[in-house]
C-alpha cells in the first residue's frame, strides 16, 4: 500500500486547474479521494466508507441474523411436530396392542390352554409388540436421517437415543 491510498491527494494550491471526475458519482469536483484506484467525491467518499455506511451493514446484517432465527424457529417447531406425530403414533400402537391383548384373553378364556400354551402364546404376543416397536423405532430412525434441517450434535444424539432403545428392546 503506498503513502496515497486512503489520502486525500488533491490538495495543490491551483486546484482550480484540475478537475476530477468521481468514479461513483460522475460529478466534476475539484477535490477527491483516491483509493484503490478509484477517485471518489467527498459525499461518495462518506456514503461508501462512513458511518452511515458502517450502520447500514449493521442493519443489514441484523435483519439477516433475525430471518436465520426465523428459519431455526420453523425448523424447531417442524421437529416438535414431527415428535409429537411420532408419540402419537406409538400410543395408537399400544392402544391397539393392548386390544390384541384382551382379545387373546378371551380367546384364552375358551378354552383349556395349559400354563406351557399360554406362557408361550404370551412370550409370542410380546415378541410381535417387541417387533412392532423396533420397526416403528426404525421408522422414526429413517425419518430423522432424511431429514436435512437437523444438524450435529442434535442429529447424532437422537439417533444414538434412538439406537439405545431399539437395543434395549432386542435385549442387546
Amino acid at each position: 500500500m503506498n503513502d496515497f491510498d486512503n489520502k486525500q491527494i488533491c490538495s495543490y494550491k491551483d486546484i482550480d486547474r484540475f478537475g476530477f471526475t468521481c468514479d461513483v458519482c460522475g460529478r466534476k469536483v475539484n477535490g477527491c479521494r483516491y483509493i484503490n484506484g478509484m477517485s471518489f467525491c467527498e459525499k461518495c467518499y462518506q456514503e461508501t466508507f462512513g458511518k452511515d455506511n458502517q450502520q447500514n451493514e449493521i442493519q443489514q446484517i441484523k435483519q439477516q441474523l433475525a430471518e436465520k432465527q426465523n428459519t431455526i424457529n420453523e425448523i424447531n417447531k417442524e421437529f416438535v411436530q414431527a415428535v409429537h406425530d411420532w408419540k402419537a403414533l406409538c400410543a395408537e400402537k399400544d392402544k391397539e396392542i393392548e386390544t390384541l391383548k384382551q382379545e387373546l384373553e378371551e380367546i384364552n378364556a375358551g378354552y383349556d390352554f395349559t400354563y406351557e400354551q399360554s406362557s408361550g402364546a404370551i412370550k409370542e404376543l410380546k415378541q410381535n409388540q417387541i417387533q412392532l416397536a423396533i420397526q416403528e423405532l426404525e421408522k422414526v430412525k429413517d425419518y430423522i436421517c432424511d431429514c436435512t434441517y437437523i444438524k450435529e450434535p442434535d442429529y447424532t444424539n437422537v439417533r444414538r437415543k434412538i439406537d439405545q432403545q431399539i437395543n434395549d428392546l432386542r435385549g442387546e
